[in-house]
């Protein structure tokens, strides 16, 4: 089982990646793995009342789209150099 940034084990429900970083979602957060650690970073706030349905990336932007409150977009390239 792959950790988190503080040590609890942890699953995604979805993954994807963009040829050089990996993204999950897990409830309502995502996450970044960090191959160095071996471990999840999170790097989105919560989605309050929501779960992440999926995920995918493109252009440095990471789409989530969720079951309560539609999608939104966050931006990755600074959260990955």
């Amino acid at each position: 089982m792959i950790k988190d940034e503080n040590g609890k084990n942890i699953g995604m429900s979805s993954l994807v990646d963009d040829g050089s970083e990996v993204y999950g979602a897990r409830y309502s957060s995502i996450y970044r793995f960090n191959s160095n650690k071996y471990e999840w970073k999170r790097i989105s706030p919560e989605v309050p009342g929501s779960s992440v349905q999926s995920i995918d990336v493109h252009n440095d932007k990471l789409y989530i789209t969720t079951y309560n409150h539609g999608m939104f977009q966050i931006p990755v390239k600074q959260e990955t150099r």
